[in-house]
C-alpha cells in the first residue's frame, strides 16, 4: 500500500514545502519574522542596494523551488 500512496504524499510534502517558503516571505515583510524580515530590516534603514538584492535573492529562491518541486511532482507521478 505504501508504494501506492508515496507519489500522492510526496507531491503533497513539495507542494507545502513550496507554499511554506512563499508564507515566510510574506509574513517577514509584515513583521512576523521568517526569510523576508531581512528584506523590510533593510528598507526601513533605506539600504535600496541591500533590499533589491535581498528581493531578488527571494525571488530566486521561490523561482528554484517551485522549479525543483515541479520537476520532483512529475518524476514521481
Amino acid at each position: 500500500m505504501l508504494p501506492q500512496c508515496l507519489p500522492a504524499f510526496a507531491s503533497a510534502i513539495l507542494y507545502r514545502f513550496d507554499v511554506n517558503i512563499r508564507e515566510a516571505s510574506v509574513l517577514g515583510l509584515v513583521g512576523a519574522g521568517g526569510i523576508g524580515a531581512p528584506l523590510i530590516f533593510a528598507m526601513n534603514q533605506y539600504k535600496w542596494s541591500t533590499a533589491s538584492a535581498i528581493c531578488l535573492g527571494l525571488i530566486l529562491l521561490v523561482w528554484l523551488v517551485d522549479l525543483l518541486s515541479g520537476r520532483l511532482r512529475r518524476s514521481l507521478d
